[in-house]
Order: structure tokens, then sequence, then C-alpha cells
């Protein structure tokens, strides 16, 4: 009987925690209108989780602490203190849990939204810090202002929660810019998208020789690091890669939408730290995964389709519808052709001319049958998968080059990213997991392989025609590092537990190689992923946006080609109506 009154004392404080959770959702999604019944629909899925799940919590720990009290304790049926106790132990936990996603929205939210959610934090805190003092005065004095004071306190937090929340509008869109005319330089662009490649790996494989293509991007190019941003996950990556703008303004902020069941909000950013997928496995919740409607700026390759541009698009993130273009767009499947809780198609269904190669190569990684681990059949699966994705990308890529080379060619390559994922530990000498170290000798330098293996593969780019004005640029949006040991969170959070994550992944890297490129240098300044896309548009002599979070990196060029080559900005993309290609030129900015 004791424990059912605790129950009915944590109750009310944890409906108010899963009050909070759901404003927090409208917070971090500021395109999400609020209202009361959208909130009402949002709170009731909460309460039915995260309040339920707290209702136990909180009774739960408060027995543990008491088991060692000396004094039995005595409840009423209705403790005023109690039922305090509790609400303060949920608002603490709640404005942790704000903190925390703000801590982690750095690129996700636009500044005057992290402003909104830094001040709903401060309130969260204010509310919290109140709440404490009145708790003291309660013991002191245990009157009846007191305890309407905290009742006023609970009143007006939530309404000045809510009402900062309604303060709230959309960023503003520029004008959209005159049409225009530019002049055809003639110059392409390979792009070569990488997961997981990074400098720690490439300058120790170059040096000893076992790196000829990235060694000589090195001396004949521009190279250095790329930055990297939280969240690291591929999606929203690459779609600043191809926009030139951080993700809070492009829109992709994640593998997946949610939409909470029951007509609640609509959420392109799901928050962090509160096992959030958790929410679709109980039917609270569903997901769906972002696609090309999701984004809400212009790619690379609708920028260059209005100036009559032809562009070929291999496999890249988020592409699926492909939108019409100047050329084509090869899109991944729905989702991604690894997508959490996806169904992984099969990359060599359309090429299964391919497959003999794949076996050749995947023989070459290493020898499969050498080992009883029972884990080794996994381990091929993921490496021929890799090769199989990689290796489809390649050949298409080769084919459009040689036949009827675009603009623009561009392709996405996640192979390395999976081999490093499940081969890390072994490269970084991991435990022995058969329990006699045969596994770590077999299988730890399948990454240093499979880097080989890109090395040789972008050899057939380096060896096309010299004398075509072609930029070959080769960048990777983070690198991947060891689990650490506290790693078994992600069993409990439902995710594979693999050798390798990039949650807080090191830096990526880039090279670029081309007419009008300075080589001969060592490694340049780190870049961010939103530079990639105004620098080739540079390249190409098309004007940047100047509402792009990335800018040109005139400083991978020559004096001869930046004379040559004026630098020049518009507005924006987001509601340009150019012209066709003429034989004007933009007048520099």
């Amino acid at each position: 009987m004791k424990f059912v009154k605790l129950l009915l004392h944590s109750l009310p404080g944890s409906a108010l925690f899963a009050l909070f959770i759901a404003l927090l959702l409208f917070y971090i999604n500021p395109e999400a209108p609020l209202r009361a019944a959208s909130l009402w629909q949002t709170w009731l899925p909460l309460a039915a989780s995260y309040g339920l799940a707290a209702t136990l919590a909180w009774p739960l720990l408060l027995v543990m602490i008491r088991f060692f009290a000396r004094r039995k304790m005595k409840l009423r049926w209705a403790s005023f203190a109690l039922f305090h106790r509790f609400y303060l132990a949920n608002a603490v936990l709640a404005a942790a849990v704000w903190w925390a996603n703000f801590a982690s929205t750095p690129v996700l939210l636009a500044p005057a939204d992290r402003r909104l959610l830094l001040a709903g934090c401060g309130l969260l805190t204010l509310g919290c810090a109140l709440g404490g003092v009145l708790s003291l005065q309660h013991v002191i004095s245990r009157a009846v202002a007191v305890r309407w004071g905290q009742g006023i306190v609970v009143a007006a937090l939530l309404a000045a929660l809510v009402a900062l929340r309604l303060g709230t509008g959309g960023e503003a869109v520029p004008a959209h810019t005159p049409e225009m005319e530019v002049r055809d330089t003639g110059r392409r662009v390979v792009l070569v998208a990488v997961d997981g490649l990074s400098l720690d790996w490439i300058l120790p494989l170059a040096a000893d020789g076992k790196a000829p293509s990235f060694r000589f991007l090195m001396r004949q190019g521009a190279w250095g690091r790329m930055e990297s941003f939280v969240p690291t996950a591929p999606p929203v990556i690459w779609t600043t890669v191809a926009t030139g703008v951080l993700p809070y303004r492009h829109g992709i902020l994640d593998y997946v939408r949610f939409e909470i069941s029951g007509g609640g909000a609509s959420l392109a950013l799901a928050p962090r730290y509160l096992l959030f997928r958790r929410l679709e496995r109980l039917g609270l919740a569903s997901a769906r995964p972002v696609d090309s409607g999701d984004r809400r700026v212009p790619a690379f390759w609708s920028i260059l389709g209005h100036f009559g541009l032809e562009v070929q698009v291999l496999d890249w993130w988020a592409t699926f519808p492909p939108e019409p273009v100047e050329g084509a767009i090869r899109p991944q499947p729905p989702g991604g052709w690894e997508a959490p809780g996806g169904v992984s198609a099969d990359p060599l269904a359309e090429a299964p001319e391919l497959v003999r190669e794949v076996e050749e190569r995947l023989a070459r990684m290493a020898d499969w049958g050498g080992t009883p681990d029972p884990g080794a059949e996994v381990l091929e699966a993921t490496v021929r998968r890799a090769l199989a994705l990689d290796m489809r990308a390649l050949a298409e890529a080769r084919r459009v080059d040689a036949e009827a080379p675009p603009t623009v060619l561009a392709l996405y390559l996640p192979g390395l990213d999976l081999v490093q994922h499940r081969f890390l530990g072994y490269a970084m000498e991991a435990p022995h997991r058969d329990g006699t170290g045969r596994a770590d000798v077999l299988f730890g330098d399948v990454v240093a392989r499979y880097y080989r293996f890109l090395d040789e593969e972008l050899g057939s780019f380096l060896a096309g025609d010299a004398g075509a004005p072609r930029m070959l640029l080769v960048v990777s949006g983070f690198g991947v590092e060891r689990l650490p040991p506290w790693s078994l969170r992600r069993l409990w959070a439902g995710q594979e537990a693999w050798e390798g994550y990039h949650d807080h992944a090191p830096a990526g890297a880039y090279f670029a190689l081309g007419a009008g490129i300075r080589g001969e240098r060592d490694e340049l300044a780190a870049i961010q992923p939103s530079d990639i896309l105004p620098t080739f548009l540079y390249y190409l002599g098309l004007p940047v946006g100047r509402d792009m979070h990335g800018r040109p990196r005139v400083g991978w060029f020559d004096d001869a080609f930046i004379g040559a080559q004026p630098l020049a900005y518009v507005p924006s993309y987001r509601r340009m109506r150019p012209r066709p290609l003429g034989s004007q030129e933009i007048p520099a900015s």
C-alpha cells in the first residue's frame, strides 16, 4: 500500500515532466505550429511513455534510498511535501534534458531558435531554483502561502514557456535574384564523396608508398582536413555539402522524420538522450526516411540545372524521389542503403556483371575461412556489401566520365564507413574475440586494405585526359573512431554494437586536383562541409549565393586562375529564375 501511495504522489510531477518534454519537441522543431490541440495530442503519447516511466522510477529510487534508513517512512494519501519533491525531481531532470539538447543543436537550429531554446532552458532552471527555495521555506514554516506560491511558480513557468514559443517565426527567404546570364567556362567537376575517410589513415599509408593516388593528390593539389559537426549522420553531412548551407536551413536533420501518433507534432528533429526511437516500437510514434522533398533549399544539381548545365548524381543521400534535372540522378533507395531499421536493397541487382569482380576483390581482403569465429560470416558479408556499393557507383561513374562527361559528376561511396564500423577494433588490436588472437591476425588489415582499394579506384580518375579543364574533389565529412568503453548503451538503445562509430567523429578530409589549383604545398587549413559547393561554383565560373554558410576556398587556386576568374555573388538561389547560358559574365562583387 505504501508503494501505491508513492505512485499517486509521483504521478502529477511525472505528467508535468512529459509536458516539459512535449514543449521541448516544439522548441527544437520551430516549423511545427504550437496550438492547444497539437500540444495535447503530443503530450498524451509522451505521458503514456516518459510520464509512466518517471512515475515508476522515482518511487523505486526513493524505496531503494529508504532501504538503508533507520526510521520507517510514514505516508499520508496526500502529502504536499512529497508531491513537491517529486515535481522538483522531474523539473530538474527536464531542465537537464533541455540543456543537453541545447548543447547538441549548434547547427540544427537557426540562431534565433537557439536563443529561444536557451531562454527556455533558463526559464526551466529558474523554475527549479524557485521550487527549491520554496521547498526549503515549506520545511521551515509550513505556511499555506508557500503552497500557493509553489503552484503559482509551476503555472507561471508553463505559461512563460508556451508564450515564448508562440512568438517564433520562420526564417526570412531573400528576394529572388533577377534573371542572369553567365559565361560557360567549359570546366568540369568530379566530386567523390567518401564516408569515413581520415588523414590519420591516409598519411601513414602514403608515406609507406601504399596509397600512391592519395600521395599524388597531396603533391599536386590542395588537401587538408574537413571539420565535422554533430550529428554526423550522412544525410545531414552530405546535404550540407550539396547545398552549401547548414542543416537548420536545408532541413535534413536526421535519417528520419517522426510523426507523433494521434495527430501530434511532425518532427524533423527528435530530442536526444531520451531513447526517442523506442516510441516507434511502442506504437506511439512513426518514422519515415528523409527524402528530397524534405530539403528546403536547392542542391547543386538544381542550381546547375537553372543554367542548363548537365549533372550526373550517383547514390547521393536524400535524393529519392529524384528531381527533374539537366542530366540524371540515380537515387539511393528510400531511407538510404543502410538506414537504421530500413530494408537494405541489393546494390548489384541491376549490375550482375560486377558480382565476379566483387568476389575477387573480397578474397583479397582477408582469409575468411581461416577462423572458427562464428561472426566471420557477418564480417565477410559486411565487406562484400561495402565493395558492391562502392564498385557499382565507381563503375557507373567511369562509364559516364568516358562516354558523355557532364559538367558535374558526383558519386557517394559508403563502403569504407561500413568496413570501419565492423573492423576498426581489429585494426586497433581489439581484445581477441575467439580466445586465440587468430581473428585479429586475419582481420587486422582489412581497414588498411580497403583504403588501398579506394586508392586504386581513384587512380582511374587521375589517369584521365590530363588536358581536360577538370577539378577532382575527394571529400569526407567525418572520420571514424573506435567505440568507447561505455558503448554498451548503444545495445540498450536498440542500436547495433559495432567496432567504430562517428557520433563525435574526428575530422574528415578533402583533396582537390585540377587546372588552376596550386600543388606542392603542405596541409592547408581545415574547411567545413558547407565550403565545397561555393568553391566548385567559383571554379565553374558561377556566382556564389550570399546566403550560403560556406565560402569559396579561393586560396586553393594559383594567381593566374584567380586573376582570370573574378568572384561573383548573387543574393540567393532559393528563389532564383536565371536564363540559360549565354555569353555575358556576372560582374565581380
